[in-house]
Order: structure tokens, then C-alpha cells, then sequence
């Protein structure tokens, strides 16, 4: 299956039809498959995270790059407010997100969190991550649309992250049971 983003990573379709397995190789119990997997979701979602703030990492220092040498009006585009503003308040969203994320690594060592609070952190660093490669994609300007500059497949690559390991309304619909709604 060609995907148009993450091409280092292989995608395709696995059908099992009429495969038995003997009880003795069998892991968990039978016919509880999905509850197995459905255990595991939160360490999918909290590696996802850990992953995403990564990844808006690496695309900030791309941005930080392109603003302090690219010029406008005399001067680096990093220098006008409203970009450095912008800039700022991702900065300070990837601490807050970074510090929940870390919080959540040691509940899941300590098996005390929550399955909303993996859903926070999957959908905060995803949508982190995202507005990071959008802002770096704006202030890179016309290039940045050129295919296989960095930032143009960091952007395409992130664009799954708000979808794998359970979808943004997923993770909405998870933190809003766990508020009784």
C-alpha cells in the first residue's frame, strides 16, 4: 500500500483465514484478543507521545533555523513580534505538554494512569507536533512546498500522527467520558 507520508514505514493489509494455532502457543486468553490489545492502548498512546514531542523537537529547531537567517523588511523574520510571539507560545505549549507526557511515563511505571490521561497526551503532543510543522511550513515560505525539503516531509510524515494509535475524536471522546459526559 503506498501511503503519502511515512514511506520508511511499511503499510499493508494481513488476512489470517483458516489458521489454527495450537492452545500452546496461544498468548493471552482465547477470544480476548482485543481486550489484550485494548490493555496495552494507553503504552501505544503514551510511546506515541513521546514520538510526537520528538518530532516537534526537531521541527522548532528547523523553524528557530529559518527565522534567524531568513530576511524580511531588513531584518530576520524571527526578529517581528508577531512571529516571535508565535514561536513563544508553541514553546511554552510543548514545556506544558512535555511535562504532562512525563508525568504520564510515570504512571504507566507505577500502573496509575489513567486512560485519559494518555489520551491527553496523545492528542496534546499530536496536535502539538502539527501546529509546530504548520508554523514551520509558513515561515519557511514558498520553498517549504517544495517536494523533499525537511520541513516538507517532517509535514506530510506528521500528519498520521493525529490519526494512529486512535484518532483525535477518539481521544476527545475518552477525555470527555472521563468528565462524566
Amino acid at each position: 500500500m503506498t501511503t503519502i507520508g511515512q514511506s520508511d514505514c511499511d503499510t499493508a493489509e494481513l488476512f489470517f483465514d483458516q489458521v489454527e494455532v495450537p492452545l500452546s502457543h496461544l498468548l493471552g486468553t482465547l477470544d480476548e484478543g482485543f481486550l489484550h490489545l485494548m490493555e496495552r492502548l494507553p503504552q501505544e498512546r503514551i510511546t506515541s507521545s513521546i514520538a510526537n514531542l520528538a518530532q516537534a523537537d526537531v521541527a522548532m529547531n528547523l523553524t528557530l533555523a529559518q527565522v534567524r537567517e531568513r530576511q524580511a523588511f531588513g531584518r530576520p523574520l524571527g526578529s517581528l513580534q508577531h512571529n516571535a510571539f508565535r514561536i513563544a507560545e508553541l514553546d511554552a505549549q510543548r514545556s506544558a505538554v512535555r511535562a504532562h507526557v512525563d508525568a504520564c511515563i510515570e504512571r504507566l511505571m507505577n500502573k496509575t494512569m489513567s486512560t485519559a490521561d494518555g489520551a491527553r497526551a496523545k492528542l496534546l503532543s499530536a496536535r502539538l507536533e502539527n501546529d509546530i510543522l504548520d508554523l514551520g511550513m509558513q515561515l519557511h515560505g514558498g520553498s517549504s512546498f517544495l517536494e523533499g525539503t525537511e520541513i516538507n516531509q517532517r509535514w506530510i510524515d506528521g500528519r498520521i500522527t493525529r490519526i494512529w494509535a486512535g484518532a483525535d475524536e477518539i481521544m476527545l471522546h475518552l477525555i470527555a467520558k472521563d468528565l462524566g459526559l
